[in-house]
């Protein structure tokens, strides 16, 4: 709020230009990314502390600065970055915007009342928007947490096939090897024409 309140005048004119926007949503984009694959993902919620709020609550900074960055994206690469889960960072980046949000919006609450807009539509507008954003962050928090059952049993399942015993593993793996190696070893004997043996044949038999 502070530092919104200080630098209005450069957000409102320099960083308003839609070259910046566009820089920020791309750069903003990349960071999401490395912030994802970065990230360890091994802190929950229960493991957060003061120092991690205060670090994902001043990476806002950078959705004020620069309009095309996400505060939510920045938000939540800080928190990955931090080694917090994505279920963690969902939740405390949306945590940490309820204060943010409401104070911007009271602040431009005497802006929108001064512009000619009704109490009735003003009161409605913002009904809908909490009821939309409500629903909307549960249902990513229930994605997120899904993407991370998800991840989970496959770990899990890659780490019981590496140390399963041979004796619990599927036949064919088993004795594919074997079965090739005996049917190459073992060859049939060799067959001896019957009758009389001739003299020539004699000399090639005892050749």
């Amino acid at each position: 709020m502070v530092v919104g309140l200080a630098a209005k005048p450069l957000i409102e004119g320099p960083l308003a230009s839609l070259w910046v926007v566009a820089g920020s949503l791309i750069v903003g984009s990349g960071v999401m990314w490395a912030a994802d694959q970065m990230g360890r993902h091994k802190r929950g919620e229960d493991d957060t502390g003061f120092k991690d709020a205060m670090l994902v609550g001043c990476s806002q900074i950078l959705a004020l600065l620069f309009p095309g960055f996400s505060r939510s994206g920045a938000t939540m690469s800080t928190a990955l970055i931090l080694d917090l889960d994505r279920v963690a960072a969902t939740r405390l980046s949306f945590f940490l915007g309820i204060p943010a949000l409401t104070g911007a919006g009271l602040y431009e609450l005497k802006d929108a009342v001064g512009a000619g807009v009704g109490t009735a539509p003003l009161v409605v507008g913002t009904a809908v928007s909490f009821v939309v954003a409500y629903a909307s962050i549960a249902w990513l928090l229930k994605l997120a947490a899904e993407v991370r059952r998800q991840a989970l049993v496959q770990r899990l399942r890659h780490l019981s096939h590496r140390h399963r015993p041979a004796a619990h593993r599927p036949a064919g793996h088993r004795g594919a090897h074997r079965m090739t190696v005996s049917h190459a070893a073992v060859r049939p004997p060799r067959r001896i024409p019957a009758g009389p043996v001739t003299a020539p044949q004699r000399g090639a038999a005892v050749g």
